[in-house]
């Protein structure tokens, strides 16, 4: 069991010291705010929760939407 561990602690070692490079996304500013509408439906009985918020940069914080009606339409047109 010890010289199972000890093969393995240089591959264990290299894994707990590798690290991720950050990624930058290019994304041109914009001036124009979009609906994000966010939420999961699930063929199982609710509630369900569904959130809507503006668009904002990714340093930005959520801007939320208050006091708006989301309705959920089905295909067969009930709500």
């Amino acid at each position: 069991m010890v010289n199972k561990i000890i093969k393995l602690l240089p591959l264990l070692t290299i894994c707990a010291l590798s690290c991720e490079e950050p990624f930058f996304a290019d994304i041109p500013n914009s001036e124009k705010q979009f609906f994000v509408v966010d939420g999961l439906i699930t063929d199982k009985p609710g509630p369900y929760i569904i959130t809507l918020s503006k668009s904002t940069d990714l340093s930005g914080d959520n801007i939320f939407v208050v006091g708006a009606n989301v309705v959920v339409e089905e295909e067969n047109g009930s709500n």
